[in-house]
């Protein structure tokens, strides 16, 4: 059954938005590897990094971060066992900030 009215003016924005969503998850991919000796150079801040920019990310009425990209990076640079470890204890603390803050 096709949809009429407002709902298929929705149905269009849903798939541009998943289109935009797909292109700019490529984006990300491909400025990852180009960009690759900066994301090397991420390395140095470490698990505390990873951390942090964890908080930041998952708090994002703080401020936006692409948390993700910088994730896979630092997963790519240090052991992926140990970033997922401090990014998952960073996500939880910007959760619980901003569910404390609302």
């Amino acid at each position: 059954m096709p949809l009429r009215g407002k709902w298929a003016k929705l149905g269009r924005w849903e798939y541009y938005l998943g289109v935009l969503g797909v292109i700019l998850t490529i984006a990300m991919a491909v400025a990852v590897v180009y960009f690759w000796e900066e994301v090397r150079s991420l390395g140095q801040y470490g698990y505390l990094g990873a951390f942090g920019v964890s908080i930041f990310g998952s708090a994002t009425v703080i401020i936006p971060v692409p948390m993700l990209a910088v994730q896979f990076a630092l997963g790519g640079v240090l052991k992926p066992y140990y970033v997922g470890l401090a990014s998952g204890a960073g996500e939880v603390v910007g959760a619980l900030t901003i569910y404390m803050t609302g």
